[in-house]
């Protein structure tokens, strides 16, 4: 055999190691962080601008499942996890559906949410008021024995 046969020959077989060694690895990496568990009833909160409230939401909870390594599913806990949402630019009074994102999820961990179910969520909202309106009271039969009224508030 010549020496540029050799070297060819050499070289196929190298890239032939190195793809098989790159499978290998892929393989044990994704066995190592394909952990994968749900957590039920984790809260969702909803952030509305100034002078806005939710009057009815369809759900408080949603379920989210996580993908990770088993240090990070085992450290998943409701106490860690929250599904939030910002409501930004203008709204109208009445009904909203939003969708919900893997991207709304906020957790300590390190494990990556992957779903939410539901993934819709159906909300009214309106505007929040105040007002100060004058108070008369009707005070209306007897006070026992002894008492009486100094102030009202």
């Amino acid at each position: 055999m010549t020496k540029k046969k050799t070297f060819r020959l050499t070289n196929q077989v190298l890239m032939l190691l190195s793809l098989m060694l790159a499978v290998v690895v892929w393989y044990s990496i994704k066995e190592n962080i394909s952990f994968v568990s749900e957590l039920d009833a984790v809260p969702v909160s909803i952030e509305l601008p100034a002078n806005w409230a939710v009057l009815e939401k369809s759900v408080d909870t949603v379920k989210v499942q996580f993908r990770g390594t088993r240090e990070d599913i085992r450290d998943l806990s409701r106490e860690h996890v929250k599904v939030h949402y910002a409501f930004s630019g203008e709204l109208g009074r009445g009904e909203k559906v939003i969708t919900l994102t893997p991207d709304h999820v906020v957790t300590t961990t390190g494990a990556k949410p992957v779903y939410i179910k539901p993934d819709r969520i159906t909300l009214r909202l309106d505007r929040e008021g105040s007002r100060i309106l004058p108070v008369k009271p009707d005070l209306q039969g007897r006070l026992p024995e002894g008492m009486n009224v100094d102030e009202m508030v």
